[in-house]
């Protein structure tokens, strides 16, 4: 039994359908992540700008001696700055997702690659 390894056998043939799937799913995987990583970038540039009008806010209300506001504005920069810790860890995790399926993706392409030299004889 096994399977048919001569260039051409069905075997082999049913193998690259399931490297070329397997590598679509590697792929769109990859697109996803991607996405997703863009979208963090995009909300934590964001939250960048947000929290230096925070801080000019700040220096405003401190100096017309606003201490309600300033202790409100404070609480805001706490609490963008817990998400913004939360962002980047969320980019570390991404940027090893994507490594890892990067990695994966080239290990199908590569098999891939081979077997069909394989069928070309």
């Amino acid at each position: 039994a096994g399977i048919d390894a001569t260039p051409g056998g069905t075997g082999l043939k049913q193998a690259v359908r399931e490297m070329e799937e397997a590598l679509d799913r590697d792929e769109q995987r990859l697109r996803g992540l991607v996405r997703e990583r863009d979208q963090v970038l995009a909300r934590e540039a964001e939250l960048d700008g947000s929290l230096g009008e925070v801080e000019e806010e700040i220096e405003v209300c401190f100096a017309s001696g606003e201490d309600d506001l300033v202790r409100a504005l404070i609480k805001r920069r706490l609490e963008a700055e817990r998400l913004r810790k939360l962002l980047v860890r969320k980019l570390s995790h991404l940027g090893i997702g994507l490594g890892e399926n990067w990695r994966d993706r080239d290990t199908h392409d590569r098999l891939l690659r081979g077997c069909r030299q394989i069928i070309k004889g």
